[in-house]
Order: structure tokens, then sequence, then C-alpha cells
């Protein structure tokens, strides 16, 4: 499974102008096998186009977004009182990788998830080197697909 990262859904619904839209567009287009993303990678969207959109457009876009895109939306493991310690370490150790907090939870709940073989990120400088995941660009996995 692919886990997508925020930047290309900011990209699809804001940036049409930028010269990776196309390319962007087309990756979204080809996913023929299951895709996800997670629950803080649609916040982030979310949060982003918030200044953009009506409260009820955002609302809809909240809603809609797994299906609209064709995505799984991945939450942390529910974490008991005794698991929390042992998640916010993880998350942590991300950290000290030299991560931002969302990227660091984004890594974290992608690794929680042993069917993600992948991560693709127009920033991929924020992830390799930090993961066994895979990281590359839509464009790289486009021509992976050959």
């Amino acid at each position: 499974m692919d886990l997508l990262d925020s930047d290309i859904f900011v990209l699809d619904l804001r940036f049409r102008e930028d010269p990776r839209y196309q390319v962007n567009r087309s990756f979204l287009a080809k996913g023929n096998q299951p895709r996800a993303t997670t629950i803080y990678n649609l916040l982030e969207v979310s949060g982003i186009l918030s200044f953009n959109l009506t409260q009820e457009a955002l609302l809809s876009l909240y809603a809609e977004f797994g299906r609209r895109y064709g995505v799984t939306v991945l939450f942390p493991p529910t974490p008991d009182a005794q698991a929390l310690p042992a998640m916010i370490r993880g998350i942590f150790e991300k950290i000290t990788r030299k991560m931002t907090l969302g990227d660091a939870q984004i890594l974290w709940i992608a690794e929680q998830h042993p069917e993600v073989e992948q991560l693709v990120s127009w920033n991929t400088k924020d992830f390799i080197g930090r993961t066994a995941l895979r990281v590359l660009t839509p464009h790289e996995w486009i021509e992976a697909q050959g």
C-alpha cells in the first residue's frame, strides 16, 4: 500500500499552475493498488484549505476525502493509558531525526500499519533516511510503474 503525503492533495486542490500539477494528476489517476493517508495528513490539508473554504465546504472536503481520492484514512492505534507513553516515545524518536511534529506523526502511523510499503511525497527529503519505507515522488512512482 502507498501512503500519500499532504502535499499531493494540496497541489491537486489549490495549485493548478504549478509545473508539477499534471504529473500529480496523472499519479492520482493511476492508483490501481490500495492507497492511504493518515488522519494527520487529512487534518493538515483541511487546515491549509480552511483559509479559502467556507465552513460547509471544509466539512464536505473532510467527510468526503477518502472517497474523493480513493484512499483509506489511517489512524494511530487506539492508545490506552499504558500504550500512550510508547506512542509518544515513537513519535519523539522520529523528531530526534530532525523531523517536524506533523511529519513525525505521519511517519509513525505509516510504520504502525504493516501493509504500508512506501510513502509518496513531493517532499521526499523530509522522510528519506528516517524510515525503512521506500520514499518516492509521484514522478518517481509513475516511472517505476513502467
